[in-house]
Parts: structure tokens; C-alpha cells; sequence
């Protein structure tokens, strides 16, 4: 959503905030110029071309990169993390299977309207 609000020396802020994106301003002479500003601004946090996303995967690399390595048991912490991101794919795999076959549409539930009084 974006926010227009005049400040006290004459000029306008512009904040623009996506849920999962930190909130972004920027200040401007003119409330039109705000408010165009803000709206591009809102549109490409929407299109989610300027934050890239980060997945589990991601993650668990980037702790054993930067946090494991450093540790006494790190071989053992490797491991095991190894373990979690396996377990995590398969039961990736085992929800989409599932989501396929449940999408079906001959597995769909009839709509039941209650009547009216």
C-alpha cells in the first residue's frame, strides 16, 4: 500500500510497502510526483522483480557456509542439515503427487447450498 504525507518543511514522503517487503520512502517536492513515484515503486515490489526469493534450500546453504563451518562439530552439523533438506524434497514430492491426484476432476466435492428461509 502506499502512503502520501505532507512533512513539516513543505515536501511530501512517499512509502510504499508489500507484505513480505520491507516498507521503502523516498521524499519529493510535490505530492504528484510522491504519489507516481510510489505507485511504480509498489508495482515492481508487487511483480517481485526487485527482490529475488529465497528458498529453505537457500538457507540451510547459506548457514553451513557461513555458520557451521565454524563450529567443533560441524561435519556432524553438515550432515545433518543434509538429512532435514532430503526429508524436506521428499515430502515435496509426496504433496504435489498429492495435490495432482486430489485435483482431479472427478475428485472435486459437489457445491451443497443450504436453502434459504
Amino acid at each position: 500500500m502506499a502512503y502520501i504525507k505532507k512533512l513539516r518543511n513543505g515536501k511530501h514522503r512517499a512509502q510504499a510497502q508489500i507484505v513480505c517487503h520491507p516498507r521503502e520512502s523516498q521524499t519529493f517536492d510535490s505530492r504528484v510526483a510522491a504519489r507516481c513515484s510510489a505507485e511504480d515503486r509498489e508495482e515492481a515490489l508487487r511483480s517481485d522483480t526487485a527482490y529475488e526469493s529465497h528458498t529453505m534450500r537457500d538457507a540451510f546453504d547459506k548457514y553451513k557456509l557461513e555458520v557451521t563451518v565454524h563450529k567443533k562439530t560441524s561435519k556432524s552439523e553438515a550432515y545433518r542439515i543434509d538429512a532435514i533438506e532430503r526429508q524436506l524434497g521428499e515430502r515435496a514430492e509426496w504433496r504435489d503427487a498429492l495435490l495432482k491426484e486430489v485435483s482431479r476432476p472427478e475428485c472435486t466435492m459437489p457445491t451443497i447450498r443450504s436453502p434459504r428461509t
